[in-house]
């Protein structure tokens, strides 16, 4: 197994859970899946439903998500009841639950679709590009650079 920080995650049943190096369970085999702990804590997978636990096998974010993508910055991308928002690691919702999709957040921003359209929304769900018909993609140099783009198509 694959130790980090003395605990691997182990396959039994069909079903993961947390071992330590002496080999004893930790976190019981009851998880469809389990990401990498970091920072204490892990994405997990039950009964068709996306939570968060620490290494003791505890909930922090309750099993009500459709999925949560990795941790960054402290919060995380989620989906819940088909909208897409933003939680923090104690699960509370950072960008309200209202986005068709939500984009990695680059430099403190990110581009959300909302109503068939894609704008681009800070940390706090505040809007910073106004949503509009057209298609947003990220550029390699970054999105203030693709924000230009925008306005000059835009206008």
């Amino acid at each position: 197994e694959n130790f980090q920080e003395g605990l691997a995650i182990a396959k039994k049943g069909g079903k993961y859970g947390v071992i330590n190096k002496a080999g004893n369970l930790i976190v019981p085999f009851e998880y469809e899946f389990i990401g990498d702990f970091q920072e204490e804590l892990a994405i997990v997978r039950r009964n068709g439903r996306s939570g968060v636990i620490n290494k003791a096998g505890n909930t922090i974010v309750p099993f009500e998500y459709e999925f949560i993508r990795d941790f960054q910055e402290d919060m995380a991308i989620a989906r819940k009841d088909g909208d897409s928002g933003v939680i923090d690691k104690s699960g509370n919702t950072i960008v309200p639950f209202e986005y068709e999709s939500i984009r990695d957040f680059k430099e403190g921003l990110a581009i959300a679709r909302k109503d068939g359209c894609d704008g681009i929304i800070d940390k706090v769900g505040n809007i910073i590009v106004p949503f509009k018909k057209i298609d947003c993609l990220y550029l390699k140099v970054g999105l203030l650079m693709m924000m230009e783009v925008m306005n000059r198509t835009l206008n």
